[in-house]
């Protein structure tokens, strides 16, 4: 730590680019007249690249199980690159679908993507599987469940004979 008065700098050991540091800092202050107050600050960052595109982030979490629908959002920290995505399990490239809004699963799909940036390496591939549960149409006839659309999830409450 070096510094005077009120500002001081911290230097964090090296670290691999995309890590996240987590830091705790505890200072001390002593008045002229001994009374001595305490603060402590909390917080994280992100080392960074200046050669790769940041990875791609996620949002909403895919640790939790979502019911019929999820609307996923993409981003990068990096600024002007391009998010390239795909829900089939393939990994992504500039040919594939180019990320402007949030994407709507309707069903359980994993999204794999890419950011990309002019002169700058692209960025590690970051999948997400999101489990979404499809409510069960109840229907008591079978003529319903022959009419229905492919993929469509039923529940036959009727008797077959």
């Amino acid at each position: 730590m070096t510094g005077s008065g009120d500002t001081y700098t911290f230097t964090f050991d090296s670290y691999e680019d995309f890590t996240v540091v987590d830091y705790t800092i505890t200072a001390t202050a002593e008045t002229p007249d001994g009374v001595v107050t305490n603060a402590r600050q909390e917080g994280s960052f992100q080392v960074e690249s200046e050669t790769q595109v940041a990875p791609v982030a996620f949002s909403p979490s895919a640790s939790a199980t979502y019911s019929n629908t999820v609307d996923v959002e993409l981003s990068t920290a990096t600024p002007n690159a391009t998010i390239y995505y795909t829900t089939d399990g393939s990994d992504p490239t500039t040919d594939s679908d180019e990320y402007s809004s949030a994407i709507t699963l309707q069903g359980t799909a994993t999204i794999k993507a890419i950011a990309v940036a002019d002169g700058m390496d692209d960025s590690p591939i970051n999948e997400r599987t999101y489990n979404v549960e499809v409510d069960a149409t109840e229907t008591a006839t079978l003529s319903t469940i022959r009419t229905g659309t492919q993929g469509d999830i039923y529940t036959y409450t009727g008797s077959a004979v």
